[in-house]
């Protein structure tokens, strides 16, 4: 909102004098949507020449209607040469290339992105997993028309289950942020802080891929396939394990948070901020191998050895069958990875044990060894 209109509380439209912009003024290229009173525009004789639209309401009741909308059009009406040159692939498809070291995290995320598996990054504040979760939105393939981004949706915790699920405003159903990530990326930041009725929800919907709302003024159905990227703090204080002040009882406590239901929907499970190799694969190739068609549709050849590392494997930690398909899975997105030629090898298998390591009893004590 912007405007030097200041009149007197008790003036009216009518007493309003004719609008117009300088003709010498520069174009305000950040201005996609203009908006005014419908009689004030009437009355003005000359408009900026605007790149976005220009609409007229009564009140801003309206507004907030229609703003939505509006901003999609003006999105799709853009030209290109608008974003700027220099700025385009920063805003449109971010990198890691200056983001040293995390090669264990920057093949999983390849491998997820490729497979739509979620992600749940664990790391003291700053070592980077915000940064690799918006430089994953790069990896995914431009979504068909309307969009003309990939959708990175990055809610806050103080949303809650309206923010990230949607809720009912004013008689109508207002979509969440999982509803609107929908072919792009949802991104969590601050887990562990959202209320636990947010976080406990996401375990139906990432199952079945759809969201009902059932209110006593109506009902409504959403349904979005978002690859959700999750990041957390493993302590109350926020700060990297050699520089904790909570007590065992406290981590204990926090850590917990995060369920084993929960967890079981988030296979891939890294520790960020603790890996100074290099990713064996350039940004250039990650994004090619993710985006590269005809993978992931044949089946894989399992060896004798692989089976039996996958059963030592599912016995060791659980009994649990989504957790044996999502060990598979991971081997086999692994091995597409590594180009086994379509064979899964025990290399493999351990490679997606170690990344499940959330999964595994006793995670959450301060004295475990992954952490």
């Amino acid at each position: 909102l912007a405007g030097n209109l200041h009149l007197p509380h008790k003036a009216g439209l009518s007493q309003i004098p004719t609008p117009a912009f300088p003709a010498k003024a520069p174009t305000p290229q950040e201005v996609k949507v203009f908006v005014a009173p419908t009689d004030w525009l009437a009355k003005a004789h000359a408009m900026p020449q605007l790149d976005g639209s220009v609409h007229g309401v009564k009140n801003l009741l309206q507004v907030m209607d229609q703003w939505r909308a509006w901003r999609s059009a003006s999105a799709r009406q853009q030209k290109p040469e608008s974003l700027g040159a220099k700025s385009s692939p920063k805003i449109e498809e971010g990198h890691w290339r200056n983001l040293e070291g995390e090669g264990k995290a920057k093949k999983w995320l390849s491998i997820a992105a490729k497979k739509r598996i979620p992600v749940l990054m664990s790391g003291g504040p700053g070592m980077g997993k915000s940064s690799l979760a918006r430089a994953c939105r790069g990896l995914l393939p431009t979504p068909p028309p309307p969009h003309s981004s990939v959708p990175f949706l990055s809610p806050h915790p103080a949303g809650g289950m309206a923010g990230l699920l949607g809720s009912w405003r004013q008689g109508q159903p207002r979509p969440g942020a999982w509803a609107l990530a929908d072919g792009g990326i949802l991104f969590l930041d601050e887990f562990s802080e959202w209320p636990k009725p947010a976080r406990e929800s996401l375990r139906h919907i990432m199952e079945t891929g759809r969201l009902e709302l059932h209110r006593a003024d109506g009902a409504a159905v959403w349904t979005s396939q978002p690859w959700i990227v999750a990041a957390t703090n493993l302590c109350p204080c926020g700060q990297a394990t050699q520089h904790c002040i909570c007590q065992p009882s406290e981590l204990r406590a926090y850590r917990k948070r995060l369920t084993a239901p929960l967890l079981e929907r988030f296979p891939v499970q890294l520790d960020i901020g603790n890996d100074s190799s290099e990713c064996k694969k350039t940004w250039a190739e990650c994004r090619a191998w993710v985006q590269q068609r005809g993978e992931g549709t044949k089946a894989l050849a399992w060896s004798e050895d692989a089976e039996l590392a996958a059963q030592d494997c599912g016995q060791m930690d659980t009994t649990s069958r989504r957790l044996k398909g999502h060990l598979r899975r991971l081997s086999e997105g692994h091995c597409e990875w590594r180009d086994g030629h379509g064979y899964v090898l025990p290399e493999d298998v351990f490679q997606a044990h170690e990344v499940m390591w959330m999964n595994r009893k006793g995670w959450w004590s301060p004295q475990a060894e992954s952490l």
